[in-house]
């Protein structure tokens, strides 16, 4: 894709306005991001279809920019044609990351910082996703602190004209309660609860994926008990509200814990944005625990048909 240079300069993160919120991680918010008229345009011709035409008990998607669902709409949109290729531009990549480089590199523990950081601030070793995302009333994506190989995420809100969720529909961040708080009491919603990751010290994790149950259908539900006692350890400190024209995003760790909940979003409305990740591509090591992983599970399950007959 051919970018607009002019517009481009909206997408130079290290010369716009950003307001930061350091402490367990880092997030962060642009407003005013695109030019107004540019916002209008997107916001009037975003792609609701992509949700819309699922049945109703479907409460989210997300749509990458290249599938081929997707294409036919770029192709006849030149604004959202421009939008996308200054997202997935190596400029905008090599921006994002040297203007959050001391964040990115506090992603990993000290034990691991010195043998890891150089790693991934390297763009050859990064790759970037554009999904474009819809969700409805009832959608709960319970805290969790994102993907193991997450770097930076970004979203880019797109409120429909009438906006009555803006106060509901936000990215909300959670902290510990206290800074006695250790990472080892993640380690049961993580990862490395499960596999052959279980029998190493949680301490030695270069990164890991935090998650409670979500609900994204109609028939899925929340565990209350796990929300309970996530609430026991962890306080809601922030939520950034889903406003036009406003970049929210957060360098990933492990305490990088947020949730989104659409339980009082309003019926007749689609919270709609752009999502960007910018993500590490996995390492030997971690191919190679995940195929012993699967080994094992090849293992256990000829040993129970065995064992069944």
């Amino acid at each position: 894709m051919n970018v607009d240079v002019k517009l481009s300069e909206s997408f130079r993160i290290s010369t716009r306005a950003i307001q930061r919120h350091d402490d367990w991680f880092t997030r962060f918010t642009i407003d005013d991001f695109l030019p107004q008229s540019l916002d209008h345009t997107l916001r009037s011709t975003f792609p609701n279809w992509i949700l819309a035409d699922l049945p109703n008990d479907v409460l989210n998607i997300s749509v990458n920019h290249d599938d081929p669902s997707i294409t036919p709409f770029l192709a006849s949109n030149p604004e959202w044609r421009d939008y996308v290729a200054n997202l997935t531009s190596n400029d905008f990549l090599i921006e994002l990351i040297s203007t959050f480089e001391p964040e990115i590199r506090r992603r990993y523990p000290l034990f691991w910082r010195p043998f890891l950081s150089r790693r991934v601030l390297r763009p050859e070793n990064l790759y970037l996703t554009v999904l474009f995302s819809a969700s409805r009333r009832g959608f709960r994506l319970t805290p969790h602190s994102d993907g193991k190989f997450k770097v930076v995420s970004l979203i880019h809100y797109f409120p429909e004209s009438e906006n009555k969720g803006q106060h509901v529909a936000g990215t909300r961040f959670f902290t510990p309660h206290s800074h006695r708080t250790r990472i080892r009491e993640l380690r049961n919603h993580s990862n490395w609860s499960r596999g052959i990751r279980r029998f190493f010290p949680f301490e030695l994790a270069p990164s890991f994926e935090y998650s409670l149950s979500r609900k994204r259908t109609i028939g899925e539900s929340v565990d209350s008990t796990e929300l309970s006692e996530f609430s026991e350890k962890f306080n809601k400190t922030q939520t950034l509200e889903y406003l036009p024209n406003r970049l929210t995003g957060f360098i990933k760790n492990a305490w990088s814990i947020h949730e989104v909940d659409l339980s009082e979003f309003p019926e007749d409305e689609l919270r709609r944005a752009i999502i960007v990740n910018v993500r590490l591509n996995r390492s030997p090591s971690d191919r190679l625990l995940d195929q012993i992983d699967k080994s094992l599970s090849v293992i256990k399950r000829r040993i129970a048909a065995l064992g069944a007959r």
